[in-house]
């Protein structure tokens, strides 16, 4: 029987990245505990594509899902600059004032995959912020916001997947041909 041996730098690496994703989920909670819902899969994904990168093990493939979720990481940022009105928050009912910051561009597809996305989340909603300390509850808290973090991160999962997939099909197209006999 094979057993695997870790040395001390891969460990040490791997205590260093749990320390950055504690303090990053940690810094996330506080801030906004949706924005840290829609980056925490793409970016335990993007770190496991980035382990299989440097393995090299299907490097196209993984290069590409990494440059791709990085890109939608960087720029899952922007959802943190939301539309502002001139008098705080547009009025529920009548035509509402044109914002004096529309929004990012980022804010405003989310915004659309949220409005999508609602009708599913509305008995869920109602776990997020209870302040019970039961561990029942706990566990169907964590739920919630496991399930709400993955769904929140199917898009970005799905266009980081078919960068891969694009970058592999661009380079096995491209190493399958033959040479230009101008070259």
């Amino acid at each position: 029987m094979r057993m695997n041996h870790f040395n001390v730098r891969t460990l040490m690496i791997a205590v260093v990245v749990i320390a950055i994703n504690l303090s990053v989920g940690i810094a996330l909670w506080r801030l906004d505990k949706t924005l840290l819902c829609r980056i925490a899969v793409i970016g335990m994904a993007m770190q496991f594509g980035l382990v299989r990168l440097i393995q090299g093990r299907g490097r196209p493939f993984w290069g590409g899902y990494v440059a791709a979720a990085a890109a939608l990481i960087s720029a899952s940022s922007f959802l943190v600059f939301p539309p502002q009105f001139a008098g705080g928050a547009p009025p529920v009912f009548g035509p509402a004032p044109a914002p004096t910051y529309p929004g990012s561009v980022m804010w405003r597809a989310w915004d659309r995959y949220d409005r999508f996305t609602d009708p599913l989340w509305a008995p869920v909603y109602s776990f997020f912020d209870q302040a019970e300390f039961d561990p029942l509850s706990l566990r169907v808290q964590a739920a919630a916001y496991a399930s709400y973090a993955l769904v929140a991160s199917l898009p970005q999962l799905a266009i980081a997947l078919l960068c891969g997939l694009a970058t592999q099909a661009a380079v096995r197209l491209l190493s399958s041909r033959p040479p230009s006999p101008l070259a």
